[in-house]
């Protein structure tokens, strides 16, 4: 299992790897964003997919915070696919809630990973102050508790 730096370091390699221009490549530049925390409810029913199952779980709350991103997370919904006998886990997650400035926000998360870790990509709309924030790449991991109650999310900026 990866930690979310050697993730992170394996996703930059292979982001540069992929990026050549043919005469140099320069490998990109990981900012922190933001990190925050989302509340999960209990899951409803699997749903039963070719490979595996789908998980509902509503988000009811939550909080981020940095230089991207200061908002509360007022609801969502965690919708992962679980593969291959839970060694693959690819995330799929839509929040939304309101920021900072009161203006409103909806983020869109989706990746891969380790049932305990994922790679992923965060697409932000928002109003307000912090709209740069729309025209940015954004990776993050994402790291449910043990009792799933709970998922961690640090976002980091990608520059070149």
């Amino acid at each position: 299992m990866l930690s979310t730096p050697s993730a992170l370091l394996a996703f930059s390699a292979f982001l540069a790897s992929s990026m050549a221009t043919g005469k140099s490549t320069c490998p990109p530049k990981f900012t922190l964003a933001f990190t925050g925390t989302v509340d999960v409810a209990t899951a409803l029913r699997p749903i039963t997919i070719p490979g595996g199952i789908r998980i509902l779980e509503p988000l009811t709350g939550g909080s981020f915070s940095g230089p991207l991103l200061n908002a509360t997370v007022t609801g969502g919904l965690a919708y992962p696919t679980i593969l291959n006998n839970n060694t693959r886990q690819d995330p799929f997650i839509i929040i939304y809630g309101t920021t900072a400035d009161n203006s409103s926000f909806l983020a869109r998360i989706s990746g891969v990973g380790l049932p305990d870790t994922q790679l992923a990509r965060v697409e932000v709309e928002l109003g307000g102050v912090g709209r740069g924030a729309a025209n940015q790449f954004i990776v993050a991991s994402v790291e449910p508790n043990e009792k799933g109650t709970l998922v961690a999310v640090r976002g980091y900026l990608v520059e070149q």
